[in-house]
């Protein structure tokens, strides 16, 4: 081999130029609201979260995750996460906008809209950093038919593991300790968390 790199690769010649696989990683969103405008008169919001996709070389927006509609709230924290391949040598736009949902219809004109946000999922990756305190990437919605905030949006990024084994756990209570004597029967739960690395 010369000193530009080319010749024989590992000794066998069998290297072609293009054939490098592509940059890339699994990368999972976490999407929550914060102080979102209220939209109904008598309760608070009831917001949902869609999340589209410009694909490169295209003018149109793809729909990639509805999250599920949480009751009643300002400050929504969704559980519905989006997993989504990020290519580091390209601009990967991203669409997210906010509405307060006013039955179970499927067709986004029958509800509130909220407000909307755009970024690259270079920007979510890159407030993980130290700097942020990996707290995620805070966006401002807006809303052309209001002059005043719309709230935020907060997206946070994690990448996943290419690990895929599995493990299955049970778990069972035992002699559990009856709290309030005049609720009757316990309701036993489990709450489990998990820390990123």
């Amino acid at each position: 081999m010369n000193e530009f790199g080319t010749g024989d690769v590992g000794g066998n010649g069998s290297f072609r130029p293009g054939s490098a696989g592509l940059a890339t990683s699994m990368i999972e969103l976490s999407i929550s609201g914060r102080n979102l405008r209220e939209m109904d008169v008598s309760s608070k919001s009831d917001p949902m979260c869609v999340v589209s996709t410009q694909p490169f070389g295209s003018m149109r927006w793809k729909e990639l995750l509805r999250t599920e509609c949480i009751q009643n709230t300002l400050n929504p924290k969704f559980t519905a996460k989006l997993q989504i391949t990020y290519c580091f040598d390209q601009q990967q736009h991203l669409r997210f906008q906010m509405y307060d949902m006013n039955s179970t219809s499927t067709n986004l004109e029958d509800h509130n809209f909220i407000g909307s946000v755009d970024c690259t999922l270079a920007q979510i990756v890159s407030a993980e950093g130290v700097e942020s305190g990996g707290s995620g990437l805070t966006l401002q919605l807006t809303n052309n038919m209001y002059s005043g905030e719309c709230g935020d949006m907060i997206v946070s990024s994690e990448e996943l593991s290419i690990c895929r084994d599995e493990l299955e756990l049970e778990f069972m209570g035992k002699s559990l300790t009856t709290i309030d004597w005049f609720a009757g029967s316990l309701n036993p739960f489990l709450q489990i968390h998990r820390a990123n690395e």
